[in-house]
């Protein structure tokens, strides 16, 4: 995006005549301050609901009577109970929610993939124009 901002406003203020050239410049940085702005808050929000998108679906996934789970949640109670010492039912609980926090860290790994995948267009979808203009 960086590299984008100098051609592009060359581009914009080149046939601006020069008694105008300090309105028209402020007003493309207003312009393109204000469309940062839109773009951040529609990358959040759109991080946001695909972080529920995925979490739902990865919690969805996820079966509490499956062995791969069982098993998973006995190897990190085992785990943090000879790190620790002592018995094996608070470890029941821990171990279920590390689990649960790496279901959640995956989704926002989705999820931040999802919004770079639509960043990704949006700015190829706008890098077609350019070459048009004159």
């Amino acid at each position: 995006m960086g590299l984008m901002f100098t051609p592009l406003s060359t581009l914009t203020l080149a046939n601006v005549p020069r008694h105008k050239m300090t309105k028209a410049s402020g007003l493309y940085n207003v312009i393109r301050q204000i469309g940062g702005s839109f773009g951040v808050a529609l990358i959040g929000s759109l991080l946001i609901r695909r972080n529920i998108f995925h979490s739902t679906i990865h919690g969805d996934a996820m079966c509490e009577y499956s062995p791969a789970f069982k098993n998973t949640k006995y190897q990190f109670g085992y785990f943090a109970r000879h790190a620790v010492g002592g018995t094996m039912c608070p470890y029941d609980a821990r171990s279920k929610a590390l689990i649960i926090d790496h279901v959640m860290q995956q989704a926002l790994v989705s999820a931040v993939n999802d919004d770079f995948l639509v960043s990704a267009a949006i700015t190829v979808a706008c890098l077609i124009p350019i070459f048009f203009m004159r």
